[in-house]
């Protein structure tokens, strides 16, 4: 269980792809906390392709950010506490995260 999320005990992992993701991206990093961007450059992003590399120094909670991949999910739930932020249906993943509300909200 997570108690606080502060930017000592917490990473984000999101890519940059629109004005939602920049925008969101920027108020993490003015509050400190430590934000692994992706290095796929296409418009999907789905953690299972992600490279070892964006998983580096990872602290105790890991917020995952519009990036869909379950395999990976629980990998790192494994050792993390793993929070998931979408709003988005990825059926051909198996994933239906569909929300009215966006990720910023």
């Amino acid at each position: 269980m997570i108690n606080k999320i502060d930017f000592k005990t917490t990473n984000f992992i999101y890519p940059h792809k629109d004005a939602e993701s920049a925008t969101i991206i920027d108020i993490l990093k003015r509050h400190n906390f430590d934000v692994h961007i992706p290095k796929q450059t296409t418009w999907f992003y789905p953690l299972d392709k992600e490279p070892q590399e964006t998983f580096s120094n990872l602290k105790e909670n890991v917020v995952i950010v519009e990036m869909p991949g379950l395999e990976s999910e629980q990998r790192l739930a494994k050792k993390y506490n793993v929070i998931i932020v979408d709003h988005h249906c990825n059926l051909p993943l198996g994933i239906n995260r569909e929300n009215t509300k966006s990720s910023i909200e």
